[in-house]
């Protein structure tokens, strides 16, 4: 069994990792499974790390996107232009690893033909999870 001191430093690795991709720092919101999934804003990335350890390291995410000031009407619309797209591809609807690969290569160079660029991917776990920093607007269709 691993100890929450052994797991520390590939999640400030993979924490940093994300961080980079960001065009905006903090605030943001994160959430774990302590937290019951329930997004909690945090100031700096060492306030995240605190609310990760709490959690024992488990279900941790940060949101791609900075926090947002809701306003009177906000009817729960974000009205924010995406600059960071996430690609989540698995074994649900690909069944064999083989053919979970071949997808990943078939998604970079479509991606590549759209959006004009490769993006980012961890190659750390599988499923592979894409992320895709946009330097312009880009609109997104079906």
């Amino acid at each position: 069994m691993t100890t929450s001191q052994q797991i520390t430093h590939p999640i400030v690795d993979g924490l940093d990792f994300l961080i980079s991709h960001f065009k905006d720092g903090f605030p943001r919101n994160i959430s774990t499974k302590a937290t019951k999934n329930v997004q909690i804003k945090v100031y700096n990335k060492e306030e995240a790390l605190a609310w990760f350890r709490a959690a024992d390291y488990l279900d941790c995410k940060i949101n791609a996107y900075p926090y947002i000031k809701r306003w009177k009407g906000w009817q729960g619309i974000n009205r924010q232009v995406p600059d960071f797209l996430f690609v989540d591809l698995d074994l649900g609807v690909v069944k064999e690893l083989e053919a979970l690969d071949k997808t990943l290569h078939q998604t970079l160079k479509k991606i590549n033909e759209k959006l004009g660029g490769y993006p980012t991917y961890s190659t750390m776990v599988r499923p592979w999870l894409s992320y895709i920093p946009t330097s312009r607007s880009v609109y997104l269709r079906r």
